[in-house]
């Protein structure tokens, strides 16, 4: 199911929490690495910014309408 921009958001400020502990870590054998820092907040302004444009419940991709367009009509 596809998370609002709210849900993308709480994510990415989850990953930021879990960045700022630390970027690598090792369980058993296994290396990980998280995403970038500057990814993370790259990734956060710009769901900021949409969430100030649609709201924290917008749904990319299932909540649009249809754009109006003004086109100019002439009667002879």
């Amino acid at each position: 199911m596809a998370k609002t921009l709210g849900q993308q958001l709480d994510d990415v400020q989850t990953a930021i929490e879990l960045a700022l502990q630390g970027q690598e870590y090792k369980i058993a054998d296994r290396e990980l690495k998280r995403t970038p820092f500057s990814l993370l907040q790259k990734r956060e302004d710009d769901l900021i910014a949409k969430i100030e444009m649609h709201g924290r419940n917008f749904i990319p991709g299932q909540n649009t309408t249809a754009m109006r367009m003004n086109v100019p009509v002439t009667f002879s």
